[in-house]
């Protein structure tokens, strides 16, 4: 009985190619996950990604051979540390097409020499290539064998560990002894063994493929809010997704806590509003804006948002944490997506063409690669990619200083609060049922938040806190002085055309604007919708297509325009006006909130603006030089008749000039390349 399965196995070995038959004997040093269907890998010549992969996958083992060599004797498997190469490298083909890509030259090859083999290997090396023969034959003819295959891997298994007197340590692909991980837990955390593991065939092989072989149609960098929408949406697409996240911990950030109703709107059509509930989060309506504790309310304008779910527009404010949470239990939940939790370190890159094939990761002291044909960086603000692949780095014009009130009484609940003074403004929103959050914007070099006049917390008790509405003093002296004051950098980024083969980045590492109007999160949701309705099935059949996928992230440059230029405008706009520093800068901020007493349109279409629902650039421009025109009136108004001349002649001059200067800078960005 022994010869006659040894004799199948030889057989089987012939009739699979050598390529499979090693890859059965190796234990792959990186093994995890991998996406995608095995309809994904059609039995054709390989494309130039699926080259440039195989490619960088043979240099690294090529890489990992030279150093087995130096070493000598008997290698132990264990962790690598950063900088160390592979001693083995998994195939970053399914099975059934590795052996199916050898070529006649291959063949030739093994004619002219003979391939030398392991004597060490336990004698059921060649009978396992029969199991794993079955197998592959089970992927790669459309499951005529797979019956075949299921009900013989199993026996197969067992016979060889009773025929070889060695113990089996390593299963072929497709056989697992237990039920695959938790999508959310790391690479590399290990699990108790189970006492008897009786191996079983998997039927999930796109889960097998991200997992164990690390192979996926798109690898997302970051789990956060553009990483998990863009998770889910190509996902349902059918696209199969790896999305990596350095931790998977609840985030406990101080922005990221408004979404206008714009990008409520963005997330229904990305099917996911459903993440907006059960995280207390507060239904938001629109704003009050104070000058001097003198009010103007701007609700958001009716009738701009089509939804079954409201019929008026609305946005959600919430704890930051909350959210990401029930947006990352949504992309695990997601079919063709697999969540992994390792750092990654850097991207991949073909050296033959150059093209982003991966990246490179380290999970719990492991490296590690991760390798898709589209890979999508979204790790924020503080991205570390930035340098390497967009031209632009970020300004920074001041900072938010945050601090969360307790049981805080607002002047108008379920809507944000502008605070505008002399001094920069602050910003004031419910987050929960007892918790309000309070962002007072502190510019560099501010002279009352210096060291020698006491810090922050001098500008929070004497400047900020005689600012305030009286009945919400309370609650933010208490929050001083219980400490916690946290800060987060307010930062302007253009966007930028994107040229880089195999990567797109997304999200706060492309584009930033400041968070004076709560727009970052809508234009993310926005731009996951644009881009996978770009990207989608029927417009990109295959994100191996290099030149296709260019084309469509050359077209989303421009297209993403229509759900962020105006957010990104109106913020850095209003922000100088509302941080003014000189003169004719005061006049302007006068002017815009006198222009929102007038009501009507002068609140409805800056507010739809404001909120993501208007995106017609030339309506903001119409409405920020009627501000500017306004402003010169009401000067003329608060003057004296003798100055009319001089205001007329002189300061109307500069209020124009120094609104084109404040607007200007930011409509060229958003047209150039």
């Amino acid at each position: 009985m022994h010869m006659h399965m040894h004799t199948q196995a030889h057989r089987a070995h012939e009739a699979t190619g050598e390529t499979a038959a090693m890859r059965a004997a190796c234990t792959v040093a990186t093994d995890n996950s991998s996406s995608s269907s095995s309809s994904d890998w059609a039995f054709s010549k390989p494309t130039k990604p699926i080259r440039d992969i195989n490619n960088q996958r043979n240099r690294l083992v090529s890489m990992g051979k030279k150093e087995e060599g130096g070493k000598g004797g008997e290698e132990e498997e264990g962790e690598e540390e950063e900088g160390a190469t592979f001693t083995r490298a998994p195939s970053l083909l399914p099975l059934p097409l590795a052996g199916r890509l050898s070529s006649a030259k291959d063949a030739r090859l093994r004619k002219k020499k003979s391939i030398s083999v392991d004597n060490s290997r336990p004698s059921w090396f060649d009978a396992m290539s029969l199991a794993l023969a079955l197998v592959g034959a089970r992927e790669s003819w459309g499951g005529n064998l797979g019956g075949l295959a299921t009900r013989f891997s199993t026996p197969i298994v067992t016979m060889l560990t009773m025929f070889s007197g060695s113990k089996i340590t390593e299963l072929p692909p497709g056989v697992h002894a237990s039920s695959p991980s938790s999508q959310l837990r790391a690479r590399g955390v290990s699990t108790p063994p189970a006492p008897t593991p009786e191996p079983t065939v998997t039927s999930d092989y796109g889960e097998q493929r991200r997992r164990e072989h690390h192979e996926a149609d798109m690898v997302i960098v970051g789990a956060g809010i553009v990483g998990c929408a863009a998770a889910v949406a190509f996902g349902n697409q059918g696209r199969s997704v790896l999305l990596l996240e350095k931790s998977l911990k609840e985030p406990d950030r101080i922005v990221g806590e408004l979404l206008q109703p714009g990008g409520v709107a963005a997330l229904e059509k990305l099917g996911m509003r459903d993440c907006l509930e059960d995280i207390d989060a507060i239904p938001c309506y629109g704003y009050q804006v104070s000058y001097y504790n003198e009010p103007v309310h701007i609700p958001y304008p009716d009738n701009l948002v089509s939804s079954a779910s409201s019929k008026r527009p609305e946005g959600r404010s919430f704890h930051h944490g909350r959210f990401i949470s029930k947006l990352r239990a949504k992309a695990a939940a997601t079919p063709n997506v697999t969540v992994v939790e390792t750092t990654v370190i850097d991207t991949v890159t073909s050296d033959h063409s150059g093209q982003v094939v991966g990246v490179r990761c380290q999970t719990d002291g492991k490296l590690d690669y991760y390798f898709g044909a589209l890979t999508l960086v979204a790790d924020g603000y503080a991205s570390k990619f930035r340098k390497q692949y967009l031209p632009h780095q970020p300004q920074v014009r001041s900072k938010f200083w945050g601090l969360e009130m307790i049981d805080a009484d607002l002047p108008r609940p379920n809507h944000g609060h502008v605070i505008l003074t002399d001094a920069p403004p602050i910003l004031i929103y419910q987050i929960g049922t007892h918790e309000t959050r309070i962002l007072v914007d502190i510019p560099e070099g501010l002279p009352s938040a210096s060291i020698k006049a006491g810090g922050v917390k001098n500008h929070m008790l004497n400047v900020a806190l005689p600012n305030l509405p009286p009945c919400t003093q309370p609650a933010f002296r208490r929050a001083v002085e219980a400490g916690k004051l946290r800060s987060m950098p307010n930062s302007f980024l253009p966007p930028a055309t994107q040229k880089q083969a195999g990567l797109i980045m997304l999200g706060d590492a492309m584009n930033m604007r400041h968070p004076l109007t709560g727009g970052g999160m809508t234009v993310a949701f926005n731009d996951v919708v644009t881009l996978s309705t770009l990207l989608a099935p029927e417009n990109v059949s295959s994100l191996e297509d290099t030149s296709a996928v260019l084309g469509a992230i050359s077209t989303f440059h421009w297209q993403r325009k229509n759900g962020s230029s105006v957010i990104n405008i109106l913020a850095m706009a209003l922000y100088s006006l509302f941080a003014a520093n000189n003169e004719y800068l005061s006049m302007l901020k006068v002017g815009c909130f006198r222009y929102f007493q007038l009501g009507g349109a002068c609140i409805s279409e800056p507010c739809g603006m404001l909120s993501g629902l208007i995106t017609n650039p030339w309506m903001l421009v119409y409405h920020f030089f009627s501000v500017a025109f306004y402003a010169i009136w009401c000067r003329l108004q608060d003057v004296a008749v003798w100055k009319a001349p001089y205001v007329l002649l002189v300061e109307s001059v500069m209020v124009i000039y120094t609104a084109a200067r404040v607007i200007g800078p930011y409509l060229v960005w958003e047209v150039r390349r």
